[in-house]
């Protein structure tokens, strides 16, 4: 039984790492390849095995609720028959403001940045009721105030910010779809209760893995597409589609990061021992702390490398500030992605 790959969106902009035309490219070779993307009933009773999904599913999610969404996503959506989820953070969603023309109407989006988190920058509730009533976006929750996206400030109520964004949606569309992105994808385990009690039923996170049949609705798996490079976007598809590699890989994404965020204080600690011992003192009184720090980590960057290469598990990538070399690869991709190599080397097609 196969996992299905759950693909994560921001901005479809000129502006972005993901272009209108990159996301063209994406949703024609989807297209071309057999996928179907699902709706969120259909992934629910995947994932509660009450109707695992065929073998070329996948579903398509949008964060946030920006006007690009709009502008340049939905129309090619439309044209290729895709599905998508549409998470949108309520309390930056208009209802004054009036739907705008879209990427086949002539309409554009210059810049994305400026303006971003202006009212100009996020959907408004026209764009969003008409996108909800074509029939190929859902539209979730991403919260009502998405904590003003300061990520490591705390939710006000988040019981409160959960129901006032679900009825919100309720209000303005007439319908309801269950769902919630976590913005940042971060959650506490405590805080799941608080989902079925507030009418959710299913709750993304950016937590990379498998969604088989048995997976939690409520922590589902999903990757950020981060190029338009069909080659990398059918190795993700490949591995997120495989529940073994897909889960072992979500366990060590990620892994040397945490490491070093758990060893950062013993880092600086040692940084400033290694300046102390090796600086005069009367240069030290006078040098700039911050010129104390940078001796210190070039000092210990060889004894951080040398743990790395000897602690660490051999699969996790070895970050720039610790091997300072850009075309270092993660050692579990070349891993993992050797097999996909060899599998279409001797012809096999992607969604077997």
């Amino acid at each position: 039984m196969s996992s299905v790959p759950v693909l994560l969106y921001h901005h479809i902009a000129p502006d972005r790492e993901i272009t209108p035309p990159g996301f063209e490219k994406q949703l024609r070779w989807l297209k071309e390849q057999g996928f179907h993307t699902l709706s969120l009933k259909e992934l629910y009773d995947h994932l509660k095995g009450a109707s695992p999904a065929a073998e070329c599913s996948i579903a398509i999610t949008f964060d946030d609720g920006y006007a690009d969404n709009w502008v340049y996503a939905f129309p090619l959506l439309k044209k290729y028959g895709m599905k998508a989820l549409l998470f949108i953070t309520t309390g930056y969603i208009s209802a004054a403001q009036k739907r705008r023309p879209d990427s086949e109407e002539g309409g554009e989006i210059k810049d994305t940045r400026t303006a971003e988190r202006s009212p100009e920058g996020f959907l408004n509730w026209e764009e969003v009721k008409t996108m909800a009533d074509s029939g190929l976006v859902e539209v979730g929750s991403h919260t009502h105030t998405h904590k003003g996206f300061r990520e490591n400030t705390a939710y006000d109520n988040l019981g409160r910010e959960l129901q006032q964004s679900k009825e919100e949606i309720e209000t303005h569309l007439q319908r309801w779809s269950g769902a919630l992105a976590w913005p940042w994808g971060k959650f506490e385990e405590k805080w799941i209760s608080l989902l079925p009690q507030t009418g959710y039923r299913l709750a993304f996170t950016t937590v990379v893995g498998s969604n088989e049949p048995g997976r939690d609705p409520f922590t589902i798996r999903r990757f950020k597409v981060k190029q338009e490079d069909i080659s990398w976007l059918s190795k993700r598809l490949w591995l997120y589609r495989r529940p073994f590699l897909a889960e072992t890989y979500g366990r060590f994404y990620g892994l040397d990061r945490k490491l070093k965020a758990l060893l950062r204080p013993a880092v600086s600690l040692l940084s400033i021992l290694l300046s102390l011992t090796s600086l005069a003192a009367e240069p030290l009184l006078n040098a700039p702390f911050s010129d104390v720090l940078k001796s210190g980590r070039e000092k210990s960057k060889p004894i951080l490398l040398e743990f790395y290469t000897t602690w660490c598990p051999p699969c996790i990538k070895l970050e720039k500030e610790v091997l300072p070399d850009p075309e270092v690869q993660t050692k579990l991709d070349k891993f993992i992605f050797a097999r996909y190599d060899s599998e279409t080397e001797v012809g096999w097609p992607l969604h077997q």
